[in-house]
């Protein structure tokens, strides 16, 4: 009986598909249950409710002061409006820092870790998940798909969004 070797058998198929074995990384530790879908998108929604609503007030002052040729006032209302944000922007850095939370992932009680399950680093939050994206959603042409992409990415199995692997981080239930 003749053996089974494609280079010596005479049935094999000439134009079959080169047969290779396929490296598939190693599943993501569970320790943790990851947060779904939901509770990250509320968790989102929530956190750009929150910082229109810390610009708003210089916005309002803006806009009160308007074409009545008081440039004082303008200028007052933009640095309210600077401030709200710059405050914004610090607590939000003080909750990653402190514990990997946002104001909104900490109302949905959701927060972003390593995927070993250690913490993040504010560093690494900053320069590895958002500042990528920022810099590659601000190229004209390639960051409309791209910013479309990172989301979307979500609807994989482990659910991780682009940043997320850039920064090899997941979103884990708090």
């Amino acid at each position: 009986m003749q053996e089974l070797d494609p280079q010596n058998n005479p049935y094999a198929n000439p134009y079959a598909a080169p047969q290779s074995s396929i490296y598939s990384p190693p599943p993501l530790p569970q320790q943790e249950e990851l947060a779904d879908r939901g509770m990250r998108l509320i968790a989102a929604i929530l956190d750009s409710v929150l910082y229109v609503f810390s610009i708003v007030p210089g916005m309002i002052f803006l806009f009160m002061v308007t074409g009545k040729q008081n440039d004082n006032m303008a200028v007052a209302g933009a640095i309210v409006m600077v401030a709200g944000l710059l405050g914004y922007i610090v607590y939000s850095c003080y909750l990653l820092h402190e514990n990997g939370q946002t104001v909104g992932k900490k109302i949905m009680k959701i927060k972003v870790t390593r995927t070993d399950g250690s913490r993040v680093g504010l560093s690494r939050y900053i320069f590895m998940r958002i500042f990528p994206v920022a810099l590659l959603g601000a190229v004209p042409f390639i960051g409309f798909v791209f910013s479309l992409i990172d989301p979307l990415m979500i609807f994989r199995s482990d659910q991780r969004c682009l940043h997320d692997l850039v920064a090899d981080t997941i979103v884990i239930k708090a």
